[in-house]
């Protein structure tokens, strides 16, 4: 930790490519929750250690990702993240920056906040001890959260997807980067031959468990697609617009 900001290189693996062998989106954002969840382990604050100790979990409710370039194994990558200072008094925003030999790879912005898992209500990060003098007056620009429809009206339904064990993450539910997979599926071969995810915004809206039927949407809007996650009951779990551009 350096100047309140978490700082690791990242050695690019082959796992993490897509399928056209660059290092992209799907995999920026893995290094985002890596880097939000080395950060919060330097204190003992990461997932593991206030679910034993306090009886909370951290939920992610919005991932915000810009990406700028893609890459190859040429180098490895620099990636910083820290904590921006913010108002509310639940939520706790990370800030990143990917990095290649200085030239800026990804930036993105993360929020979360606490659960209390026994009672199911989000609690304040005091509980756990969390100082705020950590955050910094500083953010990534353009990577602001806005405003997402969950409205499935209009919207094309792709594919069902069937929750098993291996979706869920220790607080017994659906991890947040696993959603990202059946977002990319709402898109076909086809079109990824011509198309690059760009720029990507989540929102989390609930959570889903083991067994539970989702249905994929999508629908185009403007120069974006809205990709909606619906469960069983009709209401959507996850929303988010990804932007892509040509190769």
């Amino acid at each position: 930790m350096e100047d309140r900001i978490f700082r690791s290189v990242k050695d690019q693996q082959f796992r993490e490519a897509d399928a056209d062998g660059y290092i992209g989106m799907k995999a920026y954002l893995e290094y985002f929750q890596d880097a939000a969840s080395g950060y919060m382990h330097v204190y003992d604050w990461d997932n593991i250690a206030v679910h034993e100790k306090y009886g909370v979990g951290w939920l992610l409710l919005k991932y915000h990702m810009v990406m700028h370039s893609r890459t190859l194994y040429d180098s490895p990558l620099d990636i910083d993240c820290w904590i921006e200072k913010n108002r509310h008094p639940a939520a706790v925003i990370f800030n990143l920056e990917i990095k290649e030999k200085g030239r800026l790879l990804a930036e993105g912005r993360l929020e979360s906040c606490l659960m209390d898992m026994e009672k199911l209500r989000i609690v304040r990060p005091s509980v756990i001890g969390f100082d705020r003098e950590l955050a910094l007056d500083r953010k990534v620009e353009g990577a602001e959260f806005d405003r997402i429809s969950d409205d499935t009206e209009g919207a094309e339904f792709v594919y069902e997807h069937v929750v098993r064990y291996s979706d869920l993450d220790n607080n017994n539910h659906v991890n947040n980067l696993n959603y990202m997979p059946m977002m990319q599926n709402a898109f076909d071969a086809e079109f990824y031959e011509k198309q690059t995810l760009k720029e990507m915004e989540i929102h989390y809206k609930k959570q889903c468990m083991y067994g539970e039927k989702l249905k994929i949407y999508k629908k185009q809007e403007d120069d974006a697609y809205r990709v909606l996650v619906v469960k069983e009951d009709g209401s959507t779990a996850v929303c988010a617009l990804m932007r892509f551009g040509s190769k």
